[in-house]
C-alpha cells in the first residue's frame, strides 16, 4: 500500500447529465463505488470531494470544496488540503473504468514531481492523476485570480506526463460519462 490519498471528485456541477453523476447506477452499482473498490487495495486512505451529504453513505471523510465554483482547480485544491498526506492521488468520479495497472503505472513514475499525469493520443488526462501538496500554493494564487483552467495550472508546476500510447494500457480506461447517452454506452459494457 502507498503512502497515498486516494481522493476521488464528485464535486462538479454534472451540468450535461442533470443529474449528480457519481450516485447514477451503473450496471447497478453507484459509478463511484467502482473507483472506490479500485483505490482501496492501493491507497491509505480514499477522501470524496462532493458537495452533497449523500456521499457520506459510502463510510468515507467527505469534504465540500474549500471554494465553491471552481471547477476541478477547486476540487485537486480542496483533496490535497484535506489529505493527511504528501501525495494524493487524484480521480474523476466519471470515469468508472480506470484500471489498478494505470493507478500504479502513474504512481510507479512519480520522481519527486509535483504532478504526474498521462496522455493517449496527444490528449492530456489530468483528473487521473498523482498530486503533490508542494503544488497547493500554485492552485490557491490560480484560484484567487480566477485562472482556473487545469491545463494552466499545470503548466506552472513540475508536471510529468507519461505517453500511454507507448504503454500496454488500453485507452478505453478513460471512458468517462458526462451525458446521457454516454451513461447508456458505458451500462452496455460489461465490466466489474
Amino acid at each position: 500500500m502507498n503512502k497515498i490519498t486516494g481522493v476521488i471528485l464528485a464535486g462538479g456541477q454534472s451540468s450535461r447529465m442533470g443529474t449528480d453523476k457519481g450516485l447514477m447506477l451503473l450496471n447497478e452499482k453507484p459509478m463511484i463505488s467502482y473507483l472506490i473498490k479500485l483505490l482501496k487495495p492501493i491507497v491509505e486512505e480514499i477522501i470524496i470531494v462532493a458537495n452533497s451529504v449523500k456521499y457520506e453513505a459510502f463510510g468515507l471523510r467527505v469534504f465540500p470544496d474549500k471554494m465553491m465554483m471552481k471547477g476541478p482547480v477547486g476540487g485537486i485544491y480542496s483533496g490535497l488540503f484535506h489529505s493527511n498526506t504528501e501525495k494524493v492521488f487524484v480521480v474523476s468520479c466519471d470515469t468508472p473504468f480506470i484500471t489498478q495497472e494505470l493507478v500504479q503505472l502513474i504512481i510507479d513514475a512519480d520522481n519527486g514531481n509535483d504532478v504526474v499525469i498521462s496522455k493517449h493520443n496527444d490528449k492530456l488526462e489530468p483528473l487521473i492523476g498523482l498530486y503533490s501538496k508542494n503544488g497547493m500554493d500554485v492552485f490557491k494564487n490560480c484560484i484567487d485570480q480566477d485562472k482556473l483552467k487545469l491545463i494552466k495550472v499545470l503548466d506552472r508546476l513540475d508536471t510529468k506526463i507519461i505517453d500511454l500510447d507507448k504503454s500496454e494500457v488500453d485507452s478505453s480506461v478513460f471512458y468517462n460519462i458526462n451525458t446521457p447517452i454516454e451513461f447508456k454506452n458505458a451500462s452496455n459494457e460489461n465490466r466489474d
